[in-house]
């Protein structure tokens, strides 16, 4: 399933370069861009449909713990 999921954010998105997907349980993913300009792309665009749902996004805070969100 991770993978399928990366592959569609990724079709998505359609970034100029690379990023990480990393599962942070929860159904919860965390994203890191290879440049800031694909960053700014999906922060400032959307809104974003996967699989038939909405994918919201938001910038990581150090206060998100996964399992209470």
């Amino acid at each position: 399933m991770f993978m399928l999921m990366k592959e569609k954010v990724r079709n998505v998105w359609k970034l100029q370069r690379g990023f990480d997907l990393i599962d942070v349980l929860h159904v919860y993913f965390m994203v890191r861009f290879d440049v800031e300009a694909d960053k700014e792309k999906v922060m400032s665009g959307g809104p974003w449909k996967i699989f038939n749902h909405y994918l919201a996004v938001c910038l990581w805070s150090l206060e998100f713990v996964a399992s209470k969100a």
